[in-house]
């Protein structure tokens, strides 16, 4: 917990991962900052941009992961 805090990432992994379908669904662009890519983040990212048919990008900023829908 004190990873997550000392972060300054935007949500922690475990919000990070349930977002996804949330701004997969969201009309316009979305971004937020996790801590670290975890393995439930990737596979909400892939299933969204198959079933859904919407684009993820991720891309360092420092020590921290920034997740964009495009």
């Amino acid at each position: 917990m004190l990873a997550e805090l000392n972060s300054n990432a935007t949500v922690d992994v475990h919000l990070g991962d349930m977002l996804i379908l949330y701004i997969a669904l969201a009309k316009g662009s979305s971004s937020y900052l996790v801590r670290s890519i975890t393995e439930h983040i990737s596979t909400n990212i892939k299933l969204c941009e198959v079933i859904l048919g919407v684009n993820f990008k991720v891309k360092r900023v420092g020590k921290l992961f920034e997740i964009v829908k495009l």
